[in-house]
């Protein structure tokens, strides 16, 4: 594709008759080249980033971990960490801690009555790492969460 784009670029290059309009196409070629690349990396990017939260949606009930992440993409690990920083705008870890927190959510709305360790290793973590993300994105313990959710449905 970029070459038969390139063939395209090449022709106004052949038909300047002065410095100046060999100048312009030349600066007009580059542009339509960045414009190009800008466009693929871009399409990367977006690809790379359907491939991580893809990986995480399909895995997060297991032990998975930025190097995992990354031999799963078979990049580096720095460079999977700045990557996906910059795409999804949170690191790695709390991306998952909050993918996590919002599955255990619907776990313990389906089950009320679940124990709370069987959902936490069910979403992949221990108790105490669970009990550590509710706290951080409810401000409750799981259990409380739980004992406020069963509330709710006894009440109707």
């Amino acid at each position: 594709m970029l070459f038969g784009q390139l063939e395209q670029l090449d022709l106004p290059l052949r038909s300047c008759r002065t410095y100046e309009e060999l100048h312009q196409a030349a600066l007009d070629t580059l542009a339509a080249l960045d414009h190009w690349f800008s466009q693929e990396r871009e399409k990367s990017n977006n690809s790379l980033a359907e491939n991580m939260l893809s990986f995480i949606h399909d895995n997060y009930n297991k032990d998975i971990s930025l190097f995992s992440l990354a031999d799963y993409l078979n990049l580096s690990r720095n460079y999977v960490s700045t990557l996906f920083k910059n795409i999804v705008g949170r690191n790695f870890k709390d991306y998952l801690g909050e993918f996590r927190f919002q599955m255990a959510c619907k776990l313990v709305e389906e089950q009320p009555k679940k124990k709370i360790k069987e959902i936490a290793e069910q979403v992949g973590c221990t108790t105490e790492i669970l009990t550590r993300l509710f706290v951080r994105h409810s401000d409750l313990l799981s259990s409380e969460y739980q004992q406020r959710l069963w509330q709710d449905v006894l009440n109707g």
